[in-house]
């Protein structure tokens, strides 16, 4: 088969390149055979014939602008036909510093097209084949995929938190407005047990308000036990007169009762630790998936993703803990409602 082969580097202008037949390329593991349809003349090329570079081998094909169709040796990823390019780096050592931070271009040991091994000034061309890109898009489509899902898994507990804190804040201001309603009406009860159930209220109110720093656990006792010292002043009255207003007041104090057993329900509705497990299971995947799929590792794109899917997360974790964190429920009904009963007193 014809080849263009430089025996001697010379100006371009005293045809260095001589016309010969030469043998078919041989096939060894990892290569394929290219009928080459097209190459080009690159500056590096004329570099090479000059000798502008220093020759590397005798008798050399040079050529790297290379366009062919595979005739033998295909794979299952290459078929036979398939057009393929060649590039300017024709192999590495795969064991240098460079190569294993993923800039092969910078390799110690590297295989040049054209210059350290014959290329593409011939009608068939022998050349190493690159099945990693068939890998890399594998790895491409599953942190693709794994992204999707970790978005669909955010974006689905934002949307489960949003509404739970919402109604803890409308529970505050139902627990306020139960509290200020039974207040008034425990003004017209008889004495003493107007003044017991109003000095109860108070207090009452006071722990309502410092559980949104104290947290439902601390304050459940105190909770309770004022709930329960209530009741008794309404037991009292009932057991000497059960009139309308008794009637009305009983109504309003189950209701504060109430209210505050839904919020503490309400803080309870947390997101499921499967669902964190979950999130973060996928998470760490995406993000080796990711590590995996660059060519080139930067510190900054390493740590964006990751970052960014953190700060999210923080996010929703605050927004489910009403009482820890930056977010917090807003006491203002409750504080008002505390300072109006004091100035009352």
């Amino acid at each position: 088969m014809k080849a263009a082969i430089l025996n001697s580097p010379q100006d371009v202008l005293k045809h260095p390149l001589q016309i010969v037949d030469v043998p078919r390329p041989e096939l060894a593991p990892g290569h394929v055979l290219l009928r080459v349809r097209a190459c080009g003349v690159c500056r590096t090329d004329l570099h090479i014939v000059e000798g502008e570079l220093r020759p590397r081998r005798r008798d050399l094909i040079p050529g790297h602008q290379i366009v062919g169709d595979i005739i033998d040796g295909a794979t299952a990823q290459f078929p036979i036909g398939t057009r393929v390019g060649v590039s300017w780096i024709g192999g590495i050592d795969g064991t240098c510093w460079y190569c294993k931070k993923n800039l092969e271009n910078l390799c110690d040991a590297p295989v040049f097209t054209g210059y350290t091994v014959n290329a593409g000034y011939q009608l068939a061309l022998a050349t190493r084949i690159n099945e990693d890109s068939h890998h890399h898009e594998q790895i491409n489509s599953l942190r693709e995929g794994l992204f999707v899902l970790l978005g669909l898994l955010l974006g689905f507990t934002i949307a489960m938190v949003l509404p739970r804190f919402d109604e803890r804040r409308q529970l505050v201001v139902d627990e306020a407005n139960a509290i200020g309603t039974t207040v008034l009406r425990a003004e017209m009860l008889p004495e003493p047990e107007r003044s017991k159930s109003l000095e109860l209220l108070r207090q009452y109110a006071v722990v309502r308000r410092d559980s949104a720093t104290a947290g439902p656990e601390e304050s459940l006792q105190p909770t309770k036990t004022l709930q329960t010292q209530l009741w008794q002043q309404v037991v009292a009255v009932t057991q000497k007169s059960q009139t309308a207003v008794t009637a009305t007041y009983i109504l309003t104090l189950n209701e504060t009762i109430d209210v505050s057993e839904k919020r503490l329900a309400a803080f309870e509705n947390r997101v499921p630790k499967s669902v964190w497990v979950i999130i973060v299971i996928v998470a760490v995947f995406q993000g080796f998936a990711g590590g995996f799929s660059l060519k080139r590792k930067l510190w900054f794109s390493l740590l964006a993703a990751p970052l960014v899917v953190a700060v999210v997360m923080a996010l929703i974790a605050d927004l489910d803990s009403p009482h820890t964190g930056l977010i917090h429920v807003e006491q203002n009904a409750m504080q008002r409602l505390v300072k109006d009963m004091g100035a009352k007193q």
